[in-house]
This record gives C-alpha cells, sequence and structure tokens, in this order.
C-alpha cells in the first residue's frame, strides 16, 4: 500500500508540473509571434520568413550548440545553451562558407551542417548532446522581461529601418539608405567568391570587415530566400533578438545574477543614448538604432563579442560569489574560435577587447599589488574535488 501510495504521489506530482513544462517556452514563443508579425507587415513573405526560421534553427543553432555542448562543462541554462551555440553556429558557418565557396560549389552550401550533425549522431561519446536534462529552469520575470526587449526593440525596428527601406523601392518618396547598395553589393559577391574582391573593381581584394556579409550571402544560399530579402528585411531583426539574448545570458554568467543581465539587454535595446536631433529614427542614439542596421557588420559583431566575453571571463578568473557551472577547458576553444571570427567582423572588435583584459589587468594589479599567473596562463578550470576555491577566486584575491 505504502509503494502504490508513493507511486500514486509521484505519478500526481508528475502531471502537476506538465502545464508548467508546456508554458516554459510561452516567453520565446511570444517574442517570435511579434517579430514574425512586424516582418510580416513590413512585407515580408511569409514563406520566406518559414525559410529563414528553419535555417536559423537548423543550419545555425542546432549545429552551433551540439558543439558547444560538447566544449562547456556542466550545463547552465537551455537559453544559454541556445544562444551562445547559435554564435558558435554563426563562426562555424564561416568555415562552412568559405570551404564551399572556395570549392566553386556554393550551391551545396547547405549540406553544411551535415559535418557536425553526423559525427554527433553516429559517435556515442557525442551522441549524449542531442538531449540535456539537467538544466537550470530560468526565473519567469528574466523569460518575460527578455522577450518584451525583443519585442520592443523590433517594433522600434519596425519605424528606424523596415518601414524607410523598402527592398525594392516603388516610387520618388522611398529611398534605400546610401550605404545599404554597396553593402548588398558585398553579400551578393559572398554567394560565389571566397575570399572576396572589391564587387565594383573585378581582381580587386577586399581589404574590409566583410564576414557579417559573408553570412548573409550564406544565409540566402542555404535558406533559399532571395538574398534583398535577407538583407532588407531577415537578418538585421535576427542578429539583433540574438545580441538581446547573449547580453541577458553573458550579464548573468558573469555577474551571478539573472536580473543583471536582462537589465543590461534593456539598457543597450531600448534605452541607448537619448537623442531627439534627428526624430524618431535615432531616438534612441546611433549605436542603439541607426549602426544596427546602417552597418549589419557592427550587429554581426556583437553576437561575436558577447559570448566572447563570456569565455574570456571563465579565463582571466571568477569573481568571488558566482556560483554557475564554469564553461571548463572549452572556454579557451570558444575564445579562440570568438576571437578569430571577430577579426573580420569588425574592425575595431579585436584591440577593444584587448583593452579590456589591458584594464582588467591594470585593476587587478592596483587592487591586489600582483597579477596572479593562474588568471592570465590558463582558464578557470572547474574545481568539483578541491575543497578550496581556484586561484583568481579565493577570498584574498576575489576581484568581486
Amino acid at each position: 500500500m505504502t509503494a502504490l501510495a508513493t507511486g500514486d504521489a509521484a505519478r500526481s506530482t508528475v502531471g502537476s508540473r506538465r502545464p508548467f513544462a508546456a508554458v516554459r517556452f510561452a516567453p520565446a514563443l511570444a517574442g517570435y509571434v511579434v517579430v514574425a508579425v512586424v516582418l510580416l507587415a513590413a512585407g515580408t513573405p511569409a514563406v520566406d520568413l518559414l525559410r529563414y526560421t528553419l535555417y536559423a534553427l537548423l543550419a545555425v543553432m542546432l549545429p552551433g550548440t551540439l558543439v558547444y555542448r560538447a566544449l562547456r562543462g556542466r550545463p547552465h541554462t537551455l537559453v544559454e545553451d541556445l544562444a551562445m551555440g547559435a554564435a558558435v553556429g554563426l563562426v562555424l558557418e564561416l568555415v562552412g562558407w568559405a570551404a564551399f565557396t572556395a570549392a566553386g560549389a556554393p550551391g551545396w552550401l547547405r549540406l553544411w551542417p551535415l559535418a557536425v550533425l553526423l559525427p554527433f549522431a553516429l559517435l556515442p561519446r557525442l551522441r549524449r548532446h542531442w538531449w540535456v536534462r539537467d538544466h537550470t529552469p530560468v526565473p519567469p520575470g528574466w523569460a518575460w522581461s527578455l522577450a518584451a526587449v525583443v519585442a520592443g526593440f523590433t517594433l522600434y525596428l519596425s519605424e528606424s529601418f523596415l518601414r524607410v527601406n523598402p527592398v525594392l523601392p516603388t516610387d520618388e518618396g522611398q529611398a534605400q539608405y546610401i550605404d545599404l547598395a554597396f553593402q548588398l553589393s558585398i553579400a551578393g559577391a559572398a554567394t560565389h567568391q571566397a575570399p572576396l574582391d572589391v564587387p565594383q573593381v573585378a581582381g580587386e581584394p577586399l581589404h574590409y570587415h566583410w564576414f557579417g556579409f559573408a553570412h548573409i550571402g550564406a544565409a540566402s544560399l542555404v535558406s533559399g530566400v532571395d538574398l534583398p530579402t535577407v538583407f532588407f528585411r531577415l537578418a538585421v531583426p535576427a542578429l539583433c533578438a540574438l545580441a538581446a539574448v547573449l547580453v541577458a545570458v553573458v550579464g548573468w554568467r558573469v555577474s551571478g545574477r539573472p536580473y543583471a543581465g536582462v537589465v543590461a539587454a534593456g539598457l543597450m535595446f531600448t534605452v541607448g543614448e537619448f537623442g531627439y536631433e534627428n526624430g524618431i529614427r535615432q531616438l534612441f542614439g546611433t549605436q542603439a538604432t541607426f549602426i544596427v542596421w546602417g552597418s549589419p557588420s557592427m550587429t554581426y559583431s556583437w553576437v561575436l563579442l558577447l559570448p566572447l566575453i563570456a569565455a574570456l571571463g571563465e579565463i582571466v578568473g571568477r569573481a568571488r560569489g558566482v556560483a554557475l557551472p564554469a564553461l571548463g577547458r572549452g572556454a579557451w576553444v570558444l575564445a579562440a574560435l570568438f576571437l578569430a571570427a571577430s577579426t573580420g567582423a569588425k574592425a575595431s572588435s579585436v584591440p577593444v577587447v584587448l583593452a579590456a583584459l589591458a584594464f582588467t589587468g591594470a585593476v587587478l594589479l592596483a587592487v591586489h599589488r600582483r597579477l596572479p599567473r593562474a588568471c592570465w596562463s590558463r582558464p578557470a578550470w572547474p574545481w568539483p574535488r578541491r575543497s578550496s576555491p581556484p586561484p583568481c577566486s579565493s577570498p584574498s584575491r576575489a576581484t568581486g
């Protein structure tokens, strides 16, 4: 009788959790619905939106998440796995794009995810990364707040970018921003050429941060959506949404406080720098509204720099009181991947990272009178078997 009662109680507990499991993805779905409605209202064909969504999920997020799970230590949240995985997927996509395009077979680029999916499906040691059960649930307020940031900024993009930059102008009152035509030509060159030449001068190498435009070209090739639709409608809102999620995820990981991350996302994407000199189009300043679409390479660089911050934070050392699972030795590989991709994403990315590392080192030297070797020579490995904290996180040397 006792065993039977225990079993009934267990089944009752499982049954009571099903509604929560069914609604935990509601914030993500709500955010996606808002983005989809905005894009459809801007004239994006529904079939193109579906194709691009499948491309983002199956050809970027899925392979990237598998590789990220193989590199990081214990899991934290599912949102972190998917967001960091999407960033890893963008880096892997660059490798696939370069290989297929340089070989003269850009039309076969949609097969590149198989280079990741097949090993993870066939090798027993990798197969376990397809399904991870022990994620930490995110606070509902955190999830809904982040969904609101994504939805709110997408609505703002509809006024500052989508409405005023038609895919194909139909009258004299419509005009695309002057730089976008040149950037579109770079993305067009990326659909058939690697490395890139200046599109307007045959044989002239393009010395420019063009990885973001290679991504846009690859997205068109893999999804089957026309390049102008990807460029003027789909890529920028998608990259902005991913960047907002990464700000929240990385802010949580670095600070150890979930709401620090989502507040940072809100400050970056819905507050920015208030400026009234150019009306609604630049109400939130140049960085948060104009740059994200006037320079897609900047937006693309964000989704590489944000996870780079998380990886470097593990390598340099953790602040005291951060109890999140460590990335482990994979932090070095992740840092190398994101640094390599950042070199061609935006020319200023790597110098800014180096300056930030130098500033961190200077603060450590000023506060603690020395820079522990462990903070710059090796990452903060997981320490499950040690009773004492790692060198960079000891109470006497904590950075706070």
